[in-house]
């Protein structure tokens, strides 16, 4: 499969079939301010902050759950391109396994509540 291939399939999930007709078609760049509008992009940070910024979302992640993180990311790769109602279903099969740490509950409050 190549490239072009590949974003004509993506892209238009990405940021609807209209803006990606458009983008492929005319090759035209988008701004960050478009980016962000469209959804391709979560957040938009200065370039001197950009680092930073990362890292603070990077330490977010890590003061998480480790086991919620994993089983998260999991459930969003498996339920992606798949109906509404078979990702509701893989979500609803998460939910019957998972097992709370009641001795991790504090340490990760403690952490979310240091920062700020």
């Amino acid at each position: 499969m190549s490239e072009k291939e590949a974003l004509s399939a993506l892209l238009p999930r990405a940021v609807g079939t209209r803006l990606a007709r458009r983008m492929m078609l005319t090759g035209e760049p988008i701004d960050a301010e478009q980016a962000l509008a469209t959804g391709m992009v979560t957040e938009v940070a200065p370039h001197d902050r950009l680092l930073d910024r990362a890292r603070e979302i990077a330490e977010l992640i890590r003061a998480s759950h480790s086991g919620a993180v994993a089983e998260t990311v999991e459930l969003l790769a498996t339920g992606e391109d798949t109906s509404l109602a078979h990702a509701l279903a893989l979500e609803a099969q998460a939910k019957l396994r998972r097992r709370p740490d009641a001795a991790d509950v504090p340490r990760r409050f403690a952490a979310r509540t240091e920062r700020g």
